[in-house]
């Protein structure tokens, strides 16, 4: 999982490849109303990770994980 959504909230650049970095930096340069509204995006969802939001994500989870059959390594078919 990442906190950086695509085109939304940032860009994600594959690994270390600096052409990839490089093509979209210059689209970010170039585009000041999209560099704007990342920008903006990316602090809505920031204000949004209170502990309180985490601590429901977290429980969400185990909720789900509890629903869900475990089987043992030796178990397996």
């Amino acid at each position: 999982a990442s906190l950086v959504k695509d085109w939304d909230t940032g860009c994600l650049v594959m690994g270390h490849c600096p052409d990839s970095f490089a093509q979209r930096l210059d689209v970010l340069l170039r585009h000041p109303d999209l560099r704007d509204s990342m920008g903006q995006a990316a602090l809505r969802y920031a204000r949004g990770l209170t502990w309180g939001a985490v601590a429901r994500e977290m429980l969400a989870l185990y909720a789900k994980l509890q629903d869900t059959p475990c089987v043992a390594a030796g178990d397996r078919a």
